[in-house]
């Protein structure tokens, strides 16, 4: 049984290792293609990326709008107001129309 577990461990080892070799060779094939030629479309070297922390680590933080409790105060007078002025004038506005055409 720990016979099997060595072959196994040597096989992974072996695939990766065929693995790096073949992305290395492709890199070394593909600067000797393209040299002196530019590249129209952008490739993402799947093995050559930032770390997650770089990547994720520059987010903005939204804008915070920064209001004083006076200025809270004067919003809420103000819908009131508007609330207070619209009920008035749907529930008198006929009268108040016919009052100022007069």
């Amino acid at each position: 049984m720990g016979n099997n577990q060595n072959k196994e461990r040597e096989d992974q080892a072996e695939e990766l290792r065929r693995l790096v070799y073949d992305v290395e060779h492709d890199r070394e094939e593909e600067s000797i293609h393209t040299a002196g030629e530019e590249k129209e479309t952008r490739e993402i070297d799947i093995l050559n990326l930032p770390p997650r922390k770089e990547v994720h680590g520059k987010k903005q933080n939204p804008v915070k709008l920064k209001t004083s409790t006076s200025f809270k105060r004067l919003l809420l007078v103000a819908v009131i107001l508007i609330i207070i002025l619209w009920s008035i004038y749907f529930l008198y506005g006929d009268n108040l129309i016919q009052i100022f055409n007069s």
